[in-house]
């Protein structure tokens, strides 16, 4: 199919005569010798457009040591949060410590009523890495500062 100027698609089925998946993670494309390229290219170029990678593994499991949060709430008192072992998005994990957290009543109200917490996790997208927000308290209730953590 051709897309403009010495532009052409090929899908890619699973399955398919010219498609292997040796191993684990190897895969492997046998692109035709003709079709791509007109005579006056010298270098062939492809790109990928977009790709789905299933997977079935957790990515937090307590095998890995990646399933708890620890806090200290202003009593002094140090909360452990056991994430149970499965596939969890960034956001079910934020709720889940959200949820854990006015569980064990470790939130404020501000000033309109609404649930304040003073533990966070925050994503980067720009640099890939999921970080935590922090609050602490001082004896008045008052948050005192913010810091964000690696």
């Amino acid at each position: 199919m051709s897309l403009g100027s010495g532009t052409k698609t090929i899908q890619i089925v699973s399955g398919a005569n010219n498609v292997t998946f040796d191993g684990v993670n190897k895969f492997t494309l046998q692109l035709p010798q003709s079709g791509l390229r007109t005579p006056s290219q010298e270098t062939w170029e492809v790109a990928l457009k977009s790709m789905s990678v299933w997977y079935s593994w957790f990515n937090i499991s307590s095998l890995k040591g990646n399933n708890t949060f620890k806090y200290t709430w202003a009593d002094g008192v140090e909360k452990t949060v056991v994430v149970q072992d499965g596939i969890w998005s960034y956001g079910e994990i934020r709720s889940y410590l959200k949820q854990q957290m006015f569980a064990n009543g470790h939130y404020l109200l501000d000033e309109n009523g609404r649930e304040t917490y003073y533990l966070d996790i925050v994503l980067n997208d720009l640099y890939t890495f999921t970080g935590c927000v922090t609050g602490r308290l001082d004896q008045s209730g008052s948050c005192q500062s913010r810091s964000l953590c690696i």
